[in-house]
């Protein structure tokens, strides 16, 4: 399979991976051959970017770290506890951590490091699909930490839960949108308060210059500073409409924080559990020649396996190890 621009797409492209609308109901099953109406409705959904079939390349696979029945279910849920809280009702708060609960199972059966790419989803859903992003990342950081099922589940619904009090994409920096989410959940008290203290603590910065208390280092919680991780790499890359050219950049700002707004030691777990160059993203080198993306090396997302390929030459093909070919470096992003 290979990622393309929706751009790019022309009549006869097969889907490799199916597509699934904002309710969990599928909009285009794997096989489907394209044709202008189904570009068109795609289009008008907002997605950028899918993985479509290609003869040359049916060995390379990109498998999303969760199911689509799981995002699904994540999907309504979440999205029908934000609709009762909005409405000053109460919800189900044993249905969040039953979400989280598979969506860790997915992550395990999946592995890390995990890729995602948000340009596969509605753009105007953006709230519902960063809050499971973050839980995704989350708690593959977790997973590379060690923590067990229990930890595990606790911090992914930090991450699915942390922006509960945000109402629209534009008041992310509003320090309010983190006591009004703590304080819509605080009273559940089957939900872990672990989990809860989450919504407060997440824009808080290592350095102690953050909001809402200004806490500092060790007196932020762990999860807290995991879902802060989790949380600006995800807003990051989809910040643009064409949001894989801000992988890189999500990922280089992290790494090279230098302690400021994130805890050094987590940035290098972090490092092992995120793809940045996705399976079939196609790509260009410093030398001009172009491949795919087939394998990851762990610890060095920016450093992956390439398939190198010519459209000129359709029996050529060689790989290239960029971690053991220092002088080889990725140039752009083709989609």
């Amino acid at each position: 399979m290979r990622l393309i621009d929706i751009k790019n797409l022309i009549p006869e492209n097969k889907i490799a991976i199916s597509i699934s609308g904002y309710d969990g109901r599928c909009i285009l099953s794997t096989r489907t051959p394209l044709d202008n109406h189904l570009i068109s409705r795609l289009k008008e959904l907002g997605i950028q970017s899918i993985w479509i079939d290609e003869d040359r390349f049916k060995d390379v696979v990109y498998k999303e770290p969760i199911s689509v029945e799981t995002r699904a279910s994540t999907l309504t849920t979440y999205k029908m506890a934000v609709d009762r809280l909005v409405k000053g009702l109460d919800i189900n708060p044993n249905a969040l951590k039953n979400v989280a609960k598979y969506i860790v199972d997915d992550i395990k059966d999946s592995g890390v490091p995990v890729g995602l790419l948000n340009g596969m989803y509605q753009s105007d859903k953006f709230l519902v699909t960063h809050a499971i992003n973050t839980a995704i990342i989350s708690t593959a950081i977790g997973m590379n930490k060690g923590y067990n099922f229990g930890q595990l589940c606790d911090l992914c619904l930090a991450g699915l839960i942390h922006d509960i009090g945000r109402h629209d994409e534009s008041d992310d920096n509003n320090p309010t949108h983190t006591q009004e989410g703590f304080d819509l959940l605080r009273k559940y008290d089957i939900l872990s308060l672990n989990s809860v203290a989450v919504i407060l603590q997440h824009h808080e910065k290592y350095n102690g210059k953050g909001f809402p208390k200004g806490r500092k280092a060790e007196n932020i919680s762990e999860l807290a500073q995991i879902v802060s991780i989790a949380d600006y790499f995800d807003t990051t890359i989809s910040k643009e409409k064409d949001s894989c050219i801000n992988y890189t950049k999500a990922y280089e700002d992290i790494i090279n924080d230098d302690g400021e707004m994130f805890c050094p030691e987590l940035v290098k777990v972090f490092k092992n559990s995120i793809q940045i160059y996705l399976y079939g993203m196609v790509v260009t080198l410093n030398d001009g020649r172009k491949g795919i993306v087939i394998r990851q090396n762990k610890g060095k997302p920016h450093r992956p396996v390439i398939r190198l390929f010519s459209d000129e030459n359709m029996d050529y093909s060689e790989e290239v190890d960029l971690l053991e070919n220092i002088n080889f470096k990725i140039q752009e992003v083709i989609l």
